[in-house]
C-alpha cells in the first residue's frame, strides 16, 4: 500500500456513520474496493465489483474468503459489535445460543479481548475488540487468525469487518465457514497470529499471538429447520437458477441456490408475498461462480413464522460499468414461484 492510498481513500468519502456492512476481500478486491471508493460513496447498501459496501469507511479484516462476494448487513455503528444479535438484526433473544467469553490478552502494546461467540448451524461468529495504548492510525486494524473446533483446523478462513470505534479501539465481527454439523459441547481455540496496522500510512504487522480458549455449544444446529427445494427457475437471461434448500433458525432464514459457472450480470433480490398476505424480501447474502446464499431482510421486517408458503420472483439490479454505481432499478427476471416451507 502506498503512504497516500488511506488518507485519499479516507478524504474521498462522504461518510453517512449510521449504518454499513460486512465486506470480505482477498488481495485483487483490496485494489478494485479502494478504486471503487475513489468515486465517493454515498449510498446506502451497494454492490461494486463483487464487494458489498455502504457509507462508511469499512476496511479488510486481513482475512481471505473463497466467496466473491459477502453479505452480512449490520445495525446501527453505535451497536457494534459487543452484542451478536443487535448487531445482525436479531431480535429473538440469543441468551441460550451464544457464549459469553470475555477473555482479554496484552502484548506488545495491543489488548485483545474476545467478546461474544455463536455457533450457527453452518458458521462461527465471532466479536472481537483491539485496543491499543496509541492511537490507531485511520481506524485500521487487520487481524490474521487462526481458529479451530475440537482441535481442527478451520481451514476456509473467515469473512467480517472491522470499525475503529474510538481513537485507540477496533472491533470485528468475523464469520468462519464450517462445513460439517456440530453437537453438543465444542472446544474453541483462536489464536490472532499478528495484527496489520497502518504507520504513517504504510501497512506495518505487529506479531502476536493473542491466543483464547474455550467452550461452547452448538445449539442453534439443533434447532434448524431445513426444508428441500429443488426448484429450477429459469431466468430472463436465458440461465438457470436451481434453489436447493430454505433453513429457519433463531438467526434468520436462507434460501440457497446453485447455478452454471457463467457471471449473470445482476445482483439479485427476492421478493414476494406469504400466503398470508405478508412481503418477504431475500437480499443476496454470498455468492460465488456457481453458488449463492439469499438471506431474508429481517432489519425491515419480521418473518411470518405460521408462513406456510412463500411465493416469490426473481429481481435483479444490473452491474454497473466499471467504477459505477448501481442505479437501485430492480427489474423482473423471472415468473412467480411458490416455495412450500410447511413441511
Amino acid at each position: 500500500m502506498k503512504n497516500k492510498d488511506i488518507y485519499e481513500l479516507l478524504n474521498d468519502i462522504n461518510l453517512d456513520e449510521s449504518e454499513f456492512v460486512e465486506m470480505n476481500v482477498n488481495d485483487i478486491e483490496k485494489a478494485k474496493f479502494k478504486k471503487n471508493l475513489k468515486k465517493s460513496v454515498n449510498r446506502k447498501t451497494k454492490y461494486l465489483n463483487g464487494l458489498k459496501v455502504a457509507s462508511v469507511a469499512v476496511l479488510s479484516i486481513g482475512v481471505l474468503s473463497t466467496t466473491d462476494l459477502g453479505g452480512h448487513v449490520f445495525a446501527n455503528v453505535n451497536d457494534f459489535f459487543y452484542d451478536i444479535a443487535t448487531s445482525l438484526g436479531i431480535k429473538k433473544d440469543l441468551k441460550d445460543y451464544k457464549t459469553e467469553v470475555l477473555q482479554t490478552v496484552t502484548r506488545n502494546g495491543f489488548t485483545v479481548s474476545l467478546n461474544e461467540v455463536v455457533l450457527d448451524k453452518d458458521q462461527l461468529i465471532i466479536t472481537s475488540s483491539f485496543k491499543s495504548k496509541n492511537k490507531i492510525e485511520a481506524g485500521y486494524i487487520a487481524p490474521k487468525a487462526k481458529v479451530s473446533i475440537n482441535g481442527k483446523v478451520i481451514e476456509s478462513t473467515g469473512d467480517g469487518t472491522c470499525v475503529g470505534v474510538d481513537d485507540n479501539t477496533v472491533e470485528s465481527m468475523i464469520f468462519y465457514k464450517i462445513d460439517e454439523k456440530l453437537t453438543g459441547d465444542v472446544n474453541i481455540t483462536v489464536e490472532y497470529t499478528d495484527l496489520e496496522y497502518l504507520k504513517d500510512g504504510k501497512e506495518e504487522t505487529l506479531k502476536g499471538p493473542w491466543a483464547f480458549d474455550f467452550n461452547t455449544q452448538a445449539k442453534v444446529a439443533d434447532t434448524t429447520k431445513e426444508i428441500n427445494i429443488n426448484k429450477e427457475i429459469k431466468l430472463k437471461n436465458g440461465q438457470t437458477i436451481t434453489f436447493d434448500k430454505f433453513t429457519s433458525n433463531v438467526m434468520g432464514q436462507e434460501i440457497t441456490y446453485t447455478k452454471e459457472k457463467k457471471e449473470l450480470g445482476y445482483y439479485l433480490q427476492l421478493k414476494g408475498t406469504d400466503d398470508l398476505g405478508n412481503e418477504v424480501v431475500f437480499s443476496l447474502n454470498q455468492s460465488s461462480d456457481d453458488k449463492g446464499t439469499f438471506e431474508f431482510d429481517k432489519f425491515n421486517m419480521d418473518f411470518p413464522e405460521k408462513a406456510k408458503e412463500l411465493k416469490l420472483t426473481v429481481y435483479g439490479d444490473k452491474n454497473p460499468e466499471d467504477g459505477k454505481r448501481f442505479k437501485g432499478k430492480y427489474e423482473k427476471l423471472s415468473d412467480e414461484f411458490t416455495i412450500n416451507i410447511s413441511k
